[in-house]
């Protein structure tokens, strides 16, 4: 009969002790932490931006800073002018827009949605250059690298 090993020997007890440490310090320092944190980070709120008649899944800026695209579960993507705060354009799509990502230059969209799609646009004229459908399940992220 073989004997069992002893899984608390000194050799896995040796590799505990540098995590514990730290993160012993880490849950006692946390709350002082996050509170000079929270007076660090005063945020306001700049705007409220009506249109989405349901959840707003993601927002993501343009590269250039001058439009916010957000996208909702309503079906639509919608391009704002962040200096006029004034919608720029609609997108409609039949069901949930769960994620968006510009290219590089802002020249395309892309959009991955609850309909197992994803659809490229050509912010140009706003018009769908690529589809990609019968995926496996709903689009959850989409992202150009």
């Amino acid at each position: 009969m073989k004997k069992k090993q002893n899984i608390s020997n000194k050799r896995y007890n040796k590799g505990l002790k540098p995590l514990v440490i730290p993160l012993v310090l880490a849950l006692f320092f946390l709350p002082c932490l996050s509170s000079y944190a929270e007076e660090l980070l005063e945020i306001s709120k700049i705007a409220t931006l009506e249109g989405h008649t349901s959840n707003v899944n993601n927002i993501i800026f343009s590269n250039d800073g001058k439009t916010l695209v957000s996208a909702g579960s309503d079906g639509k993507i919608i391009f704002w002018d962040i200096k006029q705060q004034k919608i720029v354009k609609i997108l409609k799509q039949e069901l949930s827009i769960n994620s968006i990502s510009f290219t590089s230059d802002n020249k395309l969209l892309a959009s991955g949605s609850s309909d197992k799609s994803i659809k490229v646009y050509e912010l140009k004229n706003y018009t769908i250059i690529k589809k990609i459908e019968n995926n496996l399940s709903p689009i959850t992220s989409v992202s150009f690298s």
